[in-house]
């Protein structure tokens, strides 16, 4: 199984991707078990303060954008329509996500997780992988600093390197 993203919660809760949606174990071990009521094409979750979990949605064939969505006592809610990568929240009410190649900030309301405003373009070029949807290529730490991965240049060059760093191929 495919491993998309995990989480660990400040009650020793680990939450993760594992085949098709979201699982949960203890810190101290056992066996996975399935979240109630989240997405089943959730990926690359994060578990908020309080508690919640907030994670990533892919699109569909009819709505190609994908979303941030947040699952509170057992219920899914939308947050973020048109997000080409999974959110991260900080404190004190910070929603960073990427879409359209830049990396945006948003303010939001801490309880319910609502845009306050219109979201600010922070970093771009970000990258966005065309192999694993979603991927945030960035992280920002508790305090707000952000570290991004910009666009890879193109056209880009695979080489075989030997143990010496020499190249094979």
């Amino acid at each position: 199984d495919n491993i998309v993203g995990g989480t660990w919660g400040p009650d020793g809760i680990i939450v993760g991707v594992r085949g098709r949606g979201l699982m949960r174990v203890s810190s101290a071990g056992g066996t996975p078990t399935p979240v109630q009521g989240a997405n089943p094409q959730a990926s690359w979750p994060q578990r908020l303060p309080d508690g919640r979990i907030l994670y990533w949605v892919p699109g569909t064939a009819t709505d190609p954008a994908g979303s941030i969505r947040v699952l509170e006592n057992g219920a899914e809610r939308l947050v973020i329509s048109g997000a080409a990568s999974a959110g991260r929240f900080v404190l004190p009410g910070y929603l960073f996500w990427g879409r359209g190649g830049q990396l945006l900030v948003q303010s939001v309301n801490v309880t319910t997780l609502a845009p306050l405003g219109e979201p600010l373009p922070l970093a771009r070029p970000l990258y966005q992988s065309v192999v694993a949807a979603g991927y945030p290529a960035f992280d920002v730490s508790p305090l707000g600093s952000v570290a991004f991965f910009p666009e890879l240049p193109e056209p880009m060059q695979f080489e075989w390197l030997g143990r010496r760093g020499e190249t094979l191929g």
